[in-house]
């Protein structure tokens, strides 16, 4: 099957075999809805229209009013392991969407045949949503123009090596989350990962590698003295854990 791009002009086909493994079934409730209706599922905006994503396919919505809603926060957890091994991961948010699916409020996430299986479903990476959590953030980060965002994406992938679908999901994350903005002119700052792991702690038992959380905030231009962050390399292993997301400060 062909690679998904990161550019802006291949978005919509691009994200879509991702976004299928993201919310693969609706809810009862959900699937008495028009697309066009439904809050719940996958979107985006560009201006003032919003694109859907519903049974394999994206639908061009237009303008929509949903009113008033609580944005959530959208991480994607790639993990890596070594043949035969086994992990029990668990977050400790407020967590009200995730594929695969909780079970006991966490997810088994096991290596069979070069294949990671979460909760005996095979998947590329662990897509979750959680209510937003208060994190005060560093004054490291960039400021960048909006339409600029999948050319600083490319260059923090390539300082912490990332694989193409991490550097497509960064860039998904970076971009949904600046497409909420008006603003042209933004920041992207860094969230130190000591605080992430104090304010939304990750335990995984049996597992023995390196986890990197990789949170980013986005907003409005506000503060000219950012400090470019030293990023360095992911070390590589066979036990790894690699986290993405991007927010709204």
């Amino acid at each position: 099957s062909p690679q998904p791009t990161i550019g802006i002009t291949g978005i919509q086909p691009s994200l879509t075999p991702i976004i299928d493994n993201i919310r693969p079934s609706l809810s009862p409730s959900a699937q008495q809805l028009s697309p066009c209706d439904d809050p719940d599922l996958p979107s985006y905006d560009i201006g003032d229209e919003t694109t859907v994503f519903y049974n394999g396919s994206w639908i061009n919505c237009g303008r929509i009013n949903w009113g008033a809603r609580i944005e959530p926060i959208t991480p994607s957890l790639f993990i890596y392991l070594t043949p035969n091994s086994s992990i029990r991961l668990n977050i400790r948010a407020d967590i009200t969407y995730s594929d695969p699916a909780l079970s006991y409020n966490s997810w088994q996430v096991s290596n069979v045949n070069n294949q990671i299986v979460v909760n005996d479903l095979p998947r590329q990476f662990i897509y979750y949503e959680y209510l937003s959590v208060d994190f005060e953030g560093s004054k490291n980060g960039w400021i960048v123009k909006k339409s600029q965002l999948s050319k600083l994406a490319k260059a923090i992938a390539n300082k912490l090596a990332l694989t193409e679908l991490e550097t497509q999901r960064l860039y998904f994350e970076l971009k949904q989350t600046a497409d909420k903005l008006t603003s042209e002119n933004l920041q992207v700052s860094t969230i130190p990962q000591d605080e992430v792991d104090k304010k939304l702690p990750l335990s995984a038992a049996d597992f023995n590698g390196k986890i990197y959380r990789y949170h980013f905030f986005i907003g409005p231009k506000n503060n000219n003295n950012l400090i470019p962050p030293i990023l360095k390399p992911i070390i590589r292993q066979e036990n790894l854990i690699i986290e993405l997301v991007a927010t709204i400060y």
